[in-house]
């Protein structure tokens, strides 16, 4: 029989564990008492009811003197029991897990965690080994020059995801991509930027179906060049599809694209077309890698390398779609485990942590737990992947300390559906789309938690409440460096308090904070249709800090409220922004009794903030320059918290901690998100 390293190593992937990832460290606020994701030394257990480690034997006893070898070997043992541990010790484990089985419950959960301080890393990726100096043969193919590009072979089903283009390729740690050409090469793991894509002249058919296209540019390729390429077509605002060629012409530059159902984009009622190509063999170069179909269901990997003594052990792929799949388990909780690289081209593929869901009932899925845990280095080829986090239908979710990072083509984090949720420290960064995404949540805490470097794509937001979301309390959230806004749409109940949202990334947008809850179809967003689950509650936000530092010369609108079309009422006081309000009320005549402010400080001014408008200061509010300091005294919001918001959030003890968790004094109340 053939073991599954000696399997490997015929497929052309090397040793079945490697080096570790890069060290990381968790981020931190100014407060050092606060630590934002997971602490790679975080101590876990040494006793438990079995025991995996990389020098194991699945048929062992499981103890500590003779462990598993594989973590799922350990989930079906723990499985057969009535709740218990699994302690994993330090190492690099190749494989996916299935909880399936492990159905615990309040009185007898389940546990999986790195013993001690091991790090304990669940990859998708194995090693790719085999490579060789391309031949002449090889140039023919590709109708490229083949100098200083390497092969290898490896069969098809070798790939479980089984999507050729999401191979996620990593030399040394570092993330190389697919071969490319656009417009603009900055960024190639920011796919839905339009200004970055060729524009050409569409071909259509009937009712504005798009056939192909012609670009004069193409002109003159061969047939081998264009073999195996993938176009990627971006629809505004912000969505990119990826199309197969169905045919070339190299005299007219001419693609015929192989579906032929897709709707033409119009701008000032004139078709346009915004393209780039993918898996293009002319656009090798050090650090990118093409993939081409051969005979006998083989696939050929092409690479320039960026350092050819990377070819023999620092090359790798990911191979499987997810690290950890939920599946219908309850009362687990997943301690110090880190869960890298996983990558498809499907909605649900490329997330290192599932929970599918759609098949359970929410009541079969309680009691999840993640502490001091990491997903990272996903990538999804999809139109917009779920998320490297994704969960659906979970009740009693508590995430604390968790990291989510480098995730390319996908949100960060995605929960749908969930209810009875706990999100406090966690650190997302490093993510293309929106790092977080909620569809349907209710009753949930998001509290003391850092998000930077992210949302870089087209139309990306900081994160979003949607579809329904209700009783949601944001505190102490932080943004840094990160596109787009927070913001909401058909939900109701949100309440905001000692954050810090920084004015969009990477343009001019000044907006941080943003609601969208405007009237939905017929039957959409609550029980009326109207986006109110509840009607005529009230969003609270206190003592923020919006837009702190602000684009020049960009319009004044850190807040952004409305608009008119629904019952939802705003009050917002201690906050210290750049611009906005609730501009309905003064440019349309919205009921002013929708709009609550006192002890704001602004910053800047909207345009519609002018005594023309009807606009003036309210009590305690005053103008003041961009990063001066706040020393006045605001509202005290003790009364409103204790009879209006705190009984919605029983297991949140926190009031009485500004955004750096330092103690806030109420009888001198602070002004923005910090204390003086």
């Amino acid at each position: 029989m053939i073991s599954r390293r000696s399997l490997l190593a015929g497929l052309g992937f090397g040793p079945f564990v490697a080096s570790l990832p890069r060290p990381l460290r968790a981020a931190s606020s100014t407060n050092t008492r606060l630590t934002y994701g997971w602490d790679p030394a975080v101590a876990g257990p040494t006793e438990a009811t079995y025991i995996v480690a990389p020098g194991g034997d699945d048929t062992a006893d499981g103890t500590l003197a003779a462990p598993l070898r594989t973590i799922q070997a350990g989930v079906n043992r723990l499985a057969t029991q009535n709740g218990g541990s699994l302690a994993i010790r330090g190492g690099l484990y190749r494989e996916a897990l299935h909880l399936d089985g492990l159905k615990g419950s309040a009185e007898a959960p389940f546990k999986i965690h790195r013993y001690g301080r091991e790090r304990v890393t669940i990859s998708a990726a194995e090693l790719l080994t085999g490579w060789q100096p391309c031949t002449p043969a090889d140039a023919e193919t590709l109708g490229a020059p083949v100098e200083g590009v390497f092969v290898v072979r490896i069969p098809r089903r070798t790939l479980l995801h089984d999507a050729p283009l999401a191979l996620n390729m990593f030399e040394q740690g570092e993330w190389l991509s697919i071969a490319t050409d656009r417009a603009d090469m900055a960024g190639l793991d920011s796919a839905s930027d339009y200004a970055r894509f060729f524009q050409a002249h569409p071909q259509l058919g009937p009712n504005d179906k798009l056939l192909g296209f012609t670009d004069p540019n193409l002109r003159g390729r061969t047939v081998a060049q264009m073999t195996g390429v993938r176009v990627l077509i971006h629809h505004a605002p912000n969505i990119v599809t990826p199309d197969p060629i169905a045919g070339y012409d190299p005299v007219s530059g001419t693609i015929e694209l192989a579906r032929k159902n897709r709707k033409v984009q119009r701008e000032k009622n004139q078709p346009i077309l915004r393209y780039s190509l993918q898996n293009v063999s002319t656009a090798l170069a050090p650090g990118r890698w093409i993939i081409r179909d051969e005979p006998g269901d083989m696939l050929a990997i092409y690479l320039v390398p960026k350092d050819v003594g990377n070819l023999a052990s620092g090359i790798e792929i990911s191979v499987r779609e997810t690290c950890v799949d939920i599946g219908p388990a309850a009362n687990v909780e997943l301690f110090g485990l880190e869960m890298l690289r996983a990558a498809g081209d499907g909605q649900h593929g490329g997330v290192g942590l599932r929970h599918i869901g759609g098949q359970q009932s929410p009541a079969d899925n309680r009691g999840l737990r993640l502490i001091h845990c990491r997903v990272a280095d996903t990538l999804s080829t999809a139109a917009r992947g779920e998320g490297a986090l994704f969960m659906r239908g979970v009740s009693g979710l508590t995430m604390q300390n968790v990291s989510v990072d480098h995730v390319r083509g996908a949100f960060g984090m995605f929960l749908n559906d969930c209810r009875d949720v706990d999100l406090r420290f966690l650190h997302l960064s490093q993510i293309s789309q929106s790092p977080a995404r909620f569809f349907g949540l209710r009753q949930a805490v998001f509290a003391f938690s850092l998000i930077e470097d992210s949302a870089w794509e087209a139309h990306a937001n900081k994160f979003n409440f949607y579809q329904g979301s209700d009783a949601i309390l944001v505190y102490g959230i932080r943004t840094r460096n990160t596109g787009g806004y927070a913001t909401y749409q058909e939900a109701s109940r949100i309440f905001y308090g000692f954050c810090e949202f920084d004015a969009s990334a990477g343009g001019t947008d000044n907006r941080a904070l943003a609601s969208q809850n405007r009237q939905a179809g017929a039957g959409q967003g609550g029980e009326d249709g109207s986006g109110d689950p509840v009607v005529g509650a009230t969003f609270w936000y206190w003592n923020l800090n919006l837009s702190p530092v602000p684009h020049a010369n960009a319009p004044a609108k850190a807040l952004t409220l409305g608009p008119p079309g629904n019952s939802q009422r705003h009050a917002y006081h201690n906050c210290v922004l750049y611009g906005g309000g609730y501009a309905d009320i003064y440019l349309k005549n919205k009921d002013p009794s929708y709009e609550q402010r006192s002890y704001n400080h602004y910053t800047g001014l909207a345009y519609w903030q002018s005594k023309q408008n009807g606009w003036a200061l309210a009590e305690g509010e005053a103008v003041i320059s961009p990063g001066q300091q706040q020393r006045s005294k605001g509202l005290d919001m003790r009364a409103t918290i204790t009879a209006e918001i705190a009984p919605l959030f029983p297991a949140f003890t926190d009031w009485d901690r500004d955004i750096d968790f330092n103690p806030v004094d109420w009888n001198a109340p602070p002004i923005g998100a910090q204390t003086y």
